[in-house]
């Protein structure tokens, strides 16, 4: 896959959905006893994840499974990985509290040519392919351009009627637009049918709630 830039309105804004830093959480029992268990493991997941000189994590998580060792050195090249290279992160019990501002800086960088000399540079360069670099040099001329929602309240009572309908209409219309099943025009149509299901009261609803918590 590779990644284009986002395009304009006819106007030449460009906007898109941001997502942000709340998009995942983690749900522990009442009743469980050591929940400071929970965050020992966390600060361990942000040692392994930020390449700490002198920790145990400090070319990667595993070797033989995220690095090899090479003439003394990490090497993240999947070709020399039995098995091919493995993101441990996606093996974690909980969502990882990622460096993702780190990883997408060192991605920038290399993709304007910066030679790799730190270990998340190195990283970075081996375990992601330029197709990534050139991804997130893409997002970085545009990430000003964010829309981040500013809803933060509990469900409106049409979201709890409707909100399950409108989400699949957009999945399923952007996916067949994407895969071109449905031409680019149809989001006219996708738009019409969103506000008369149901999203224009939606709307309605959270713009209420934005102006009683912000008077």
């Amino acid at each position: 896959m590779r990644a284009h830039s986002v395009p304009s309105a006819a106007d030449g804004t460009i906007g898109f959905r941001g997502i942000g830093v709340d998009n995942s959480f983690v749900v522990v029992n009442k009743d469980f006893k050591h929940v400071d268990a929970l965050f020992v493991y966390l600060n361990k997941l942000y040692e392994g994840m930020n390449f700490i000189p002198g920790s145990e994590f400090a070319n990667g998580f595993f070797e033989g499974y995220d690095y090899v060792m090479q003439d003394g050195k990490p090497v993240y090249d999947g070709s020399k990985v039995e098995g091919g290279l493995l993101d441990i992160r996606r093996n974690f019990i909980v969502p990882p509290p990622a460096n993702a501002d780190a990883l997408f800086n060192n991605m920038v960088k290399l993709h304007s040519g910066v030679e790799p000399t730190t270990p998340a540079e190195i990283y970075a360069s081996g375990a992601y392919p330029k197709e990534t670099w050139e991804a997130a040099a893409l997002l970085d001329q545009v990430k000003d351009r964010a829309i981040y929602n500013q809803f933060k309240g509990v469900p409106t009572p049409t979201m709890l009627t409707k909100g399950d309908y409108l989400s699949k209409l957009e999945s399923e219309t952007f996916s067949k637009i994407v895969f071109g099943e449905l031409p680019i025009d149809a989001f006219d149509k996708f738009v019409e049918d969103w506000q008369a299901g149901g999203g224009e009261q939606i709307l309605q609803e959270v713009n209420a709630w934005y102006a009683s918590v912000n008077p």
